[in-house]
């Protein structure tokens, strides 16, 4: 699982251990980071559609997209669903991601 804010570039606020892996960062490389790049420069439009329709739906099932590690290796992510954070007070504060399924390119 993977949150980021809801800033006009967004960066990672949270990423479980399972992320941590799979992207190979540590938690002070990936939070923090953009989280547009976890995905390649050529899939980022992509990814930007799948969150906006999910900003507009409050959720989103069933995204599938390429994303990059942190040595540069590719790999799928399948059926992911991404929702709307919101804080105490009932405004957006971000989004979050979670998968369980992909695989290597």
């Amino acid at each position: 699982m993977l949150a980021h804010n809801d800033s006009s570039d967004p960066a990672l606020v949270y990423a479980n251990a399972a992320a941590l892996k799979l992207w190979q960062r540590r938690w002070a490389q990936m939070v923090g980071m953009p989280s547009r790049l976890t995905a390649p420069e050529k899939e980022r439009r992509e990814r930007a559609q799948a969150l906006g329709n999910a900003r507009q739906q409050d959720a989103y099932q069933g995204y599938s997209g390429i994303r990059i590690d942190s040595q540069g290796h590719r790999f799928v992510i399948n059926n992911a669903r991404i929702w709307t954070l919101w804080d105490l007070n009932g405004q957006r504060c971000g989004q979050a991601a979670t998968f369980a399924s992909w695989h290597w390119l």
